[in-house]
């Protein structure tokens, strides 16, 4: 498969930069070169091996920085100029879940919440007034109702006021292999709930034999940094699995030539021409 694409430096160059471009705990043995404020990001678990060279790649065109977290494979250590640089990425990436600032951390829940009640009343006087919603991540143990009520009991936030519709602040509590955390939430990726059901292979007129997964190709073109001051070739373009995400971000987009045999009509009977 060949894929370019071309970036055009000026003004507009300038524009997407500031579109991807408080304190926080960062893990022993990060270095971070980029200054600014640290981030700890959950990374999804699919495409295990393309999500944190994804988040790096759009870090560093936003200013910022990424590491891989020492000792725990699904998080990044991250370093971007504000909170709105660090929401920007993640709402641009397919592959990472959520940007947080950590309040406290150990290896178990015990130790976490020996940490948290070291800094719970400093922390919680800066959000003093605000309003809350929990959000517990445990993605190798399933947990109960009932386990979750008494993990977040564990992690009190008191005086903060529990609010589970639009509240000013969202705590996450994470459980890992050898890490438990609770910090509070900058950004949230929601592609789920809407672009991936718009790019899904399901909902295209034409589909082929060499038709990408949608998350796949939007990773190339973060990749590449597809944006409104691009230009991407793709010569044999087939039925535009790399070409769609990038015109997506804003890119001009073009191909030389079609394959043959032409690619066949979906056969989705759900799905209406337009």
């Amino acid at each position: 498969m060949f894929f370019f694409a071309v970036s055009f430096f000026g003004r507009g160059e300038k524009q997407v930069r500031s579109q991807l471009a408080s304190r926080a705990r960062l893990p022993d043995g990060a270095d971070m070169a980029t200054s600014g404020q640290a981030y700890a990001c959950l990374l999804g678990q699919k495409h295990p091996s393309m999500a944190l060279p994804e988040l790096r790649a759009l870090c560093e065109a936003a200013g910022g920085s990424a590491q891989p977290w020492p000792g725990q494979g699904q998080m990044a250590a991250v370093c971007m100029p504000s909170d709105a640089a660090m929401t920007a990425v993640v709402e641009r990436a397919t592959l990472t879940k959520c940007a947080l600032v950590l309040w406290a951390s150990g290896s178990t829940v015990d130790d976490a919440a020996r940490a948290w009640a070291s800094v719970s009343a400093a922390t919680l006087a800066e959000q003093a007034g605000a309003t809350f919603r929990f959000e517990v991540y445990s993605p190798h143990r399933k947990l109960s109702n009932d386990d979750k009520r008494e993990l977040m009991q564990r992690f009190p936030l008191v005086p903060l006021t529990a609010k589970l519709d639009s509240p000013q602040l969202v705590c996450w509590l994470l459980l890992l292999d050898g890490q438990v955390s609770i910090g509070r939430q900058v950004a949230v990726q929601a592609k789920g709930d809407s672009l991936w059901p718009a790019y899904r292979l399901s909902s295209r007129p034409y589909v082929g034999p060499t038709s990408m997964d949608p998350e796949l190709t939007f990773v190339m073109a973060n990749f590449a940094g597809a944006g409104p001051c691009s230009l991407v070739l793709d010569p044999f373009c087939g039925t535009g699995s790399t070409l769609l995400p990038c015109a997506h971000f804003g890119a001009t987009t073009t191909r030389i030539s079609n394959p043959k045999p032409k690619p066949k009509p979906n056969s989705n009977p759900n799905l209406k021409p337009s």
